[in-house]
């Protein structure tokens, strides 16, 4: 297990994936680590091929190491993470690490939670082309994000996705570099709340019940008490399970209700091959039933419906204002035309009187890290309604812009 210094992990929360290459303490004197949705680090388990990509490119005089992973979870599109090393501590890491015949890897879920680790092999003749490239620079860039960055990472996704006509991005001079995971070994995690705790592991065969764990876990933090995970509702005599996980809140006058249905694509147990179609129309069906499920369990809250936890006790909450109803997926599939899905979840707002969200961990994630408590995250949800309504697109991310006024703690 690696715990990332405080810049390091400052610099992972916010990204949705991503490749460091650190110096280390303990058993090892350095570490490279990747940052990937579960379901990527699932597919790497089973075999996924994974390569590093290094390339400098100069802008106006400066010179930018980037740094990339890609992932082969997809035969047809892979998945891939950028960014531009601007660390001279990192950089020595890096050129050290490229000399070396193997070092540890270690695996970052959404949550930014160390979940696995392997021993990586990098393919040595790259690796020394990769030194060439970085040495050949005598003064690389290290500093803060600047204009000339995003010049540099349009170069590199450039790479992946070379435009029709040619463009203004600066040229790239980088390598592929492949490398060999050995056996992954997976880390027991224990998440402890003040009324529940849960144990997780991210390679369990339960793949919709870790993704479950995984939300309670990042939203306990903000629904201390207000907080149930797989809750009870008895309709007549029958008792089944309410939702996923229900999350409330009183603050003086305000109230807030928050309804969340977990449904994880299965990664460990359908074939590697699969195609990214029916994968996207697989998700398609789990949100459909998704919004079916939390259909029934807003008609049971307004009816009166007796609502407990699992073990029997009862649970006292606001049933009268409009719910956000979250139907978290592990990622959202950038494929095919998703309009029927975004018709479905309108239609579902209209009539069931509820703000819907088609989210993934990583948006999720955002949100929580942004909100400094349970109020903050209804009014951001709100008005990341307003912009779906707006837009009429289930591929939104948000971002949270600081003022010069303002602080955004994301400890």
């Amino acid at each position: 297990m690696h715990l990332p210094a405080h810049d390091v992990l400052a610099e992972m929360q916010p990204e949705g994936g991503g490749l460091w290459f650190v110096p280390a303490q303990g058993s090892d004197t350095h570490a490279i680590l990747v940052k990937a949705p579960s379901s990527v680090i699932k597919a790497i388990s089973r075999g996924s091929r994974i390569e590093f990509l290094i390339g400098m490119c100069a802008v106006e005089g400066a010179h930018y190491l980037g740094i990339g992973v890609r992932v082969h979870d997809d035969p047809v599109s892979p998945v891939t993470y950028f960014r531009i090393q601007r660390n001279a501590i990192q950089h020595r890491a890096i050129l050290d690490i490229l000399t070396r015949s193997s070092t540890p890897l270690f695996f970052f879920d959404e949550l930014c939670r160390s979940v696995a680790w392997a021993e990586c092999k990098p393919d040595r003749i790259v690796s020394a082309q990769a030194i060439g490239k970085i040495h050949h620079v005598k003064t690389p860039y290290f500093g803060v994000f600047n204009r000339h960055c995003n010049a540099v990472l349009d170069a590199m996704h450039e790479v992946i996705d070379p435009p029709s006509i040619e463009g203004d991005s600066p040229p790239l001079d980088f390598v592929w570099l492949p490398v060999e995971i050995e056996t992954l070994y997976f880390i027991n995690i224990h998440a402890v709340g003040i009324v529940e705790n849960h144990a997780y592991r991210a390679n369990q065969t339960d793949e919709g019940g870790g993704q479950e764990v995984n939300a309670w876990h990042l939203l306990e933090s903000l629904f201390p008490v207000g907080i149930v995970k797989s809750p009870s509702v008895i309709e007549g005599k029958k008792e089944r399970e309410l939702i996923d996980i229900l999350c409330y809140y009183t603050d003086e006058e305000l109230t807030g209700l928050f309804l969340v249905e977990s449904k994880a694509l299965s990664v460990l147990s359908v074939a590697p091959d699969q195609s990214m179609e029916r994968k996207t129309k697989n998700q398609d069906k789990h949100i459909v039933k998704a919004l079916n499920q939390c259909k029934g369990a807003i008609a049971s809250i307004r009816a009166g419906c007796p609502i407990s936890t699992r073990d029997g006790a009862p649970l006292k909450f606001d049933r009268s204002g409009p719910p956000h109803v979250i139907i978290l997926v592990a990622e959202i599939l950038p494929f095919g035309d998703r309009q029927d899905i975004v018709n479905a979840c309108l239609s579902f707002a209209h009539e069931a009187g509820a703000f819907v969200h088609v989210m993934d961990m990583w948006e999720l994630t955002t949100f929580v890290s942004a909100s400094k408590n349970c109020v903050q995250l209804d009014f951001y949800l709100f008005e990341r309604f307003k912009k779906f309504i707006e837009h009429r697109n289930l591929l939104m991310r948000a971002n949270f812009v600081q003022s010069e006024n303002e602080s955004v703690d994301r400890s």
